[in-house]
């Protein structure tokens, strides 16, 4: 748990963070956002289809925190262990969709998540004594693990790709 969190805080971190990406968004010329090479394989198109399911699947399980059920993590049919085939499996799913529609999806998503954050109770952000035995960790943590960390570390990817690096 982040010590000196709160749920303002939160909300200020991911707003600062999703900035920050959009900053680097604006960077990149339109004809480069399918270019691959940003991150691995991945465009920088697939880095923000790729932002966009893990918010989605950020927004179910924030739901089934709020009924109490266990969160699906990382989806039905898959385990911790299938991260990796499961991101492969969203890229060749979104690979061939347009750029303009990826960011669409990724600005909508995003607002979406920032909704129900802003109404998620806070002590339930933070706390397990309503999830225990059902959650292993607060729901605070999946929410910082799929905004503003994620946000940030392909923000750095793809302006590590923009500077050649």
């Amino acid at each position: 748990m982040h010590v000196e969190m709160d749920k303002q805080r939160l909300l200020d971190l991911i707003r600062v963070e999703y900035n920050f990406l959009e900053r680097t968004l604006a960077a990149v010329p339109p004809e480069r956002l399918a270019e691959p090479g940003a991150c691995g394989k991945w465009s920088v198109k697939d880095i923000i289809a790729h932002i966009t399911a893990w918010e989605r699947r950020l927004l179910g399980w924030l739901a089934q925190a709020k009924r109490r059920e266990a969160p699906t993590f990382p989806e039905p049919g898959y385990t911790s262990a299938d991260v990796d085939d499961l991101n492969d499996r969203d890229y060749r799913d979104d690979r061939e969709r347009p750029a303009a529609d990826i960011l669409a999806d990724f600005r909508a998503i995003h607002a979406e998540v920032m909704t129900c954050v802003e109404s998620f109770p806070e002590e339930e952000l933070f706390e397990l004594h309503r999830l225990k035995d059902i959650w292993r960790e607060p729901p605070l943590n999946f929410i910082i693990y799929n905004t503003y960390d994620h946000y940030h570390e392909h923000a750095q990817n793809i302006r590590a790709w923009l500077a050649g690096g």
